[in-house]
């Protein structure tokens, strides 16, 4: 993989965790390129030199991004609950908090099925494959705007569509790429916006 690829996807998943509303203050997009070639050649040697934290002053909540160069193990899944584990000791995280995974390698099916049951496992981990993030999936045309509503306003919304059960909802899998995106988890309620013939049509699903 060429240094413009791991460069763009470095810069996607910059823009993903800043969509999923943690402080681009605190989010450095502006590195230049010749600063990014360096980190990206000590990361080829194994250092984790791209590896992104973050945590908002406001209300403590934090990610942190591991990039992955290269799966060398069989047990790849395994790796990755250990690097989790040890990552999320050493930050003082909490269930609230996450831990996302990219991989530059090509992932094949088998190892794609223990990263789906690791993900299931574990709700703060999330997995991806480098091909997701080559583009911000956000910003296709055809990607409407995804929110999810506050607890605060949950019983707002149910007297709104006179509703007693968030379950009545039309549904959206929390492996929906979109939800993966925003790391939506199972219980939220999205309230999602598409414009159509200069109107907005708004619509809403319920995780699972």
């Amino acid at each position: 993989m060429d240094d413009g690829t791991i460069i763009q996807i470095v810069k996607n998943t910059k823009l993903m965790l800043i969509n999923r509303g943690f402080d681009e203050t605190l989010i450095n997009t502006t590195l230049p390129v010749g600063y990014l070639k360096q980190f990206i050649k000590k990361f080829r040697n194994g250092e984790p030199c791209l590896d992104i934290f973050v945590q908002n002053t406001d209300d403590s909540h934090c990610v942190y991004v591991h990039f992955i160069y290269e799966l060398k193990k069989s047990d790849n899944a395994g790796l990755l609950e250990k690097m989790y584990h040890i990552t999320s000791e050493s930050h003082s995280m909490t269930e609230n908090d996450g831990v996302v995974f990219v991989i530059l390698s090509d992932i094949n099916e088998n190892t794609q099925e223990q990263f789906n049951e690791l993900e299931n496992k574990i709700p703060n981990i999330t997995i991806f494959k480098h091909k997701s993030l080559m583009f911000n999936l956000i910003d296709h045309e055809y990607v409407p705007k995804h929110e999810c509503i506050s607890e605060k306003n949950i019983e707002k919304l149910k007297s709104e569509l006179m509703i007693n059960d968030l379950e009545k909802l039309p549904v959206i899998h929390k492996t929906d790429a979109v939800c993966r995106y925003y790391n939506f988890k199972p219980g939220d309620v999205i309230k999602v916006t598409r414009d159509s013939l200069n109107k907005k049509h708004i619509a809403y699903r319920y995780v699972i």
